[in-house]
């Protein structure tokens, strides 16, 4: 794959802008004046000027075409490509050969799909090489007689974290209210009642407290993983813009809006503040709550009293005036969704007992409005279907939350019972349908299925009156997946959500990767004003996730060869925020897929005597909550494990940082019937402040535990990500 290009003008873009190092050098893309960062294009890359053409078929495949995920494959996940070809292949294989030694590492029969009508009744086939773990680059060829195909394919996790940043580093190029060195100056620093700042919203200049709470939230996840400051800042510069569209009574402004002129930001016309701007905002009020709130766990002072102070008033205003059913779509469940996490973070910051309450009184909600066959709806008569293409499934961040909080408690049980149902039945069945695995959707204005229409992919312009490319909606499914696997251990949940992470990166009819830096066939012309800048002609902005391909009454297309249209080419806050979330639940599981290669797991006590395991890496672990700065790093002095029936023997000693120095032995024995044990090992660490708790888990042959910190009152203060521990085989 020849990402070079690409890689090394998004690092010093982001290390420019995010970090103010001095590189003036790379504050414009290489090249002539609109160059695309990528300009290498397969050779069956449509033509310019020409719409999707799929030639009929003939007696031997002419047309070939292989379909992969541009930016990377992961260890431990499916990896799959896409052999297209207008007839029949017979008696098809593939292979893959490392290209720095030339050696095929992988070989395997193709499988056939079958056609797909909707894209030119050509054939599709699978090359699946998800047993293939070894990190490298490599050649696909696939070949029958008498032809062949390749394409370049990278495993290599390390991938996954380069594209997530670059994801995050979209926002600082969308920033309001400033400077954007090489871009431009400072704009809309007048914005009325003092509403400068955050982001701008996607091709255009408005900004609107639907989008962009998400951006904020999933930046901060990013920075609670990485501990790197400058995610801090940036989803700070969201919130404090945010922090300023809050009203006295705890509602929210809005917008700030100025219409759609075509106009350098610094030229932009008079805007104004909007009281429902698309629509009731109640459901926004709840979800900006919520990231006021995890913004008060980050930082200290008289900024965390601002911050808690935001997210009670909002989280106030929204109890005091929800009513369910009173919205249209689906965002009465984006709403839950959002106090929900907001009364999380609220009882976890103040110990306030009602916060809990109430969370789980809408918890079980949202859980009233699904159906036997795993569909959620937004009335209470179960009638209308619950739709909602750039949010989708947020609502499910919710639940998962709350079950990572309290693994043992009844309601968690209902939950996984619920996202089993989802998972099973609805993101199963809408992923199901075509080769490409994407997620169709549900047409809100018909029931749904058996009897209503899935629509094959995209928005119809009967629904709303326009249309539009939905990777929102592909990466929050993917999202909602991945909380499901966190959950239930169902490996299918981790391929659901992969197939729409290849979507997006380049397993579609147009073979394009919509993500500008993680792309070989690329976008080339974006829908963006800051095509008016010099040197941006394109409008394609770094680390930007474009709407990707739209349908209209069912004509399905990409406008890359037809010109600058939004429906496809306009780049969303929201992407990014979705692509950033999932990218952390996938990168979980490769972590912890480390952690767990670290420990030495013996079930023979009398030879783990004999042989001690060797000193692993330190592995450090994130915590959530009051202290944000304590991290705890791994020690592993004696990592055994014994299992006897259904009993689990540990033994694990931790070096705490950033609190006063001890060394904690973590001991017990606990019962892993079911999923979730009964009972709790745990931590002793002598005289101290805080007291810790250890809860263990176990999944299928996965056991592990996360950390729970006290103060002496009981409060919790804060929580660990998990660490895994590999079970021993039984024997």
């Amino acid at each position: 794959m020849t990402l070079a290009i690409s890689d090394t003008t998004s690092a010093l873009l982001l290390a420019y802008h995010l970090e103010k190092k001095d590189s003036s050098s790379a504050s414009s893309p290489p090249g002539e004046e609109g160059a695309h960062l990528v300009r290498k294009a397969s050779p069956s890359a449509p033509a310019e000027g020409t719409h999707l053409v799929r030639k009929t078929a003939s007696s031997a495949p002419s047309d070939v075409d292989i379909l992969v995920n541009q930016a990377f494959y992961l260890p431990g996940y499916s990896k799959v490509a896409l052999v297209r070809a207008n007839s029949e292949i017979a008696a098809g294989k593939f292979k893959l050969t490392e290209t720095s030694s030339n050696k095929t590492v992988h070989e395997g029969a193709l499988k056939r799909y079958g056609t797909y009508a909707r894209w030119g009744n050509e054939f599709y086939y699978f090359a699946d090489f998800s047993s293939l773990n070894k990190e490298g680059t490599y050649k696909l060829t696939a070949e029958w007689p008498g032809h062949q195909a390749s394409a370049a394919v990278v495993i290599k996790k390390s991938e996954l974290s380069r594209a997530t940043g670059n994801a995050a580093g979209f926002f600082y190029f969308q920033r309001c209210g400033a400077a954007i060195p090489g871009w431009h100056g400072p704009c809309h620093t007048n914005d009325p009642e003092g509403t400068a700042g955050g982001w701008h919203d996607a091709g255009d200049y408005n900004k609107y407290i639907y989008t962009q709470w998400q951006p904020a939230w999933a930046l901060l996840d990013l920075y609670q993983k990485t501990k790197d400051r400058k995610y801090l800042a940036e989803a700070k510069w969201g919130e404090d813009f945010l922090a300023k569209m809050v009203r006295p009574d705890g509602s929210m402004w809005s917008a700030v809006f100025g219409g759609w002129d075509w106009t350098r930001p610094e030229q932009g016309n008079t805007r104004e503040l909007t009281s429902a701007q698309w629509g009731d905002p109640t459901w926004a009020v709840a979800a900006n709550s919520a990231t006021f709130a995890k913004m008060a766990a980050y930082t200290s002072g008289t900024e965390h009293e601002k911050f808690l102070r935001l997210a009670k008033q909002t989280n106030q205003y929204f109890r005091q005036h929800f009513r369910f059913g009173h919205i249209p779509r689906g965002e009465d469940l984006q709403g839950l969704g959002g106090i929900v996490l907001s009364d999380l973070l609220l009882h976890e910051q103040t110990g306030d007992g009602s916060y809990l309450a109430d969370a789980e009184k809408n918890v079980r909600l949202i859980l009233a409005h699904q159906d036997r066959r795993g569909f959620f709806f937004t009335d209470s008569n179960r009638q209308e279907p619950f739709w909602d293409d750039y949010m989708t499934y947020f609502f499910v961040e919710a639940l998962g939350d709350y079950a990572r909080r309290f693994p043992r408690r009844e309601l968690t049980g209902q939950i996984k019972a619920a996202l089993r149902n989802l998972a099973d039945n609805q993101l199963k069945f809408l992923s199901s349908r075509t080769p490409f695995r994407q997620m169709q959707m549900l047409d809100p204005l018909d029931q749904h299925p058996p009897n209503g229409e899935v629509f094959e992919n995209f928005f119809d312009k009967k629904i709303e009156g326009w249309i539009r490319g939905a990777n929102s909606y592909y990466l929050s499914s993917a999202n909602a997946a991945m909380i499901a696997y966190s959950l239930l251990g169902k490996p299918e949940y981790k391929e659901i959500a992969i197939n729409q992470l290849n979507w997006v990166l380049g397993v579609n009819p147009y073979g394009i990767s919509f993500m500008e830096g993680s792309c070989v066939r690329c976008t080339k012309n974006g829908h963006h004003r800051y095509d008016t800048l010099p040197g941006h002609a394109n409008g394609i902005v770094p680390g930007g996730i474009t709407n990707g391909l739209a349908s209209n009454n069912g004509e399905d297309y990409f406008y890359d060869a037809l010109g600058k249209t939004w429906a496809s080419n306009e780049t969303w806050l929201p992407h990014n925020a979705w692509f950033i979330m999932l990218g952390l639940k996938l990168s979980a599981y490769l972590d912890e897929a480390a952690a767990a290669s670290s420990l030495t797991v013996n079930s023979d006590s009398a030879n783990a005597e004999k042989k001690p395991p060797a000193a692993p890496e330190p592995v450090v672990i994130s915590a959530s909550g009051l202290l944000p700065n304590i991290t705890f790093q791994s020690v592993v002095r004696n990592g055994t494990l014994k299992e006897n029936g259904d009993s689990i023997g540990v033994d694990i000693r931790f070096r705490f940082t950033n609190i006063p120095p001890a060394v904690v032995s973590l001991k017990g024995n606990i019962y892993t019937s079911g999923i979730w044990p009964q009972g709790e090992v745990k931590v002793e660490r002598g005289k101290s402040d805080y007291i810790f708790k250890a809860f263990l888990y176990k999944l299928n042959r996965f056991s592990g535990f996360f950390i729970q910190g006290f103060d002496r009152t009981g409060k919790r203060i804060f929580q660990s990500d998990s660490f895994p521990i590999e079970l021993p085989p039984k024997k």
